[in-house]
């Protein structure tokens, strides 16, 4: 269900706030599946596997913070499970 909505924002929050940035921004978070992170992992890194998380700063100097993180939905149920 989308029960984890209410739940990932807050600890995304709560994270934001205790690292207390000196600059305002927006940071996305968007989950993707195993073919799309792939993707993303060789495109940018190089490296033509699978990955659980991949994050990208998009800030411009001296702007606000911007960025996005990818994660892998597929990878991280894995993780999860194994928990």
């Amino acid at each position: 269900g989308e029960g984890w909505r209410p739940r990932f924002r807050s600890i995304a929050r709560d994270l934001w706030r205790a690292e207390r940035p000196r600059r305002e921004g927006r940071i996305g978070i968007i989950f993707v599946g195993s073919d799309r992170i792939r993707r993303l992992n060789r495109d940018f890194r190089g490296k033509d596997r699978v990955t659980d998380v991949l994050s990208f700063d998009l800030s411009d100097e001296g702007g606000a913070i911007e960025g996005e993180i990818y994660v892998g939905a597929d990878i991280a149920r894995k993780v999860k499970s194994r928990r």
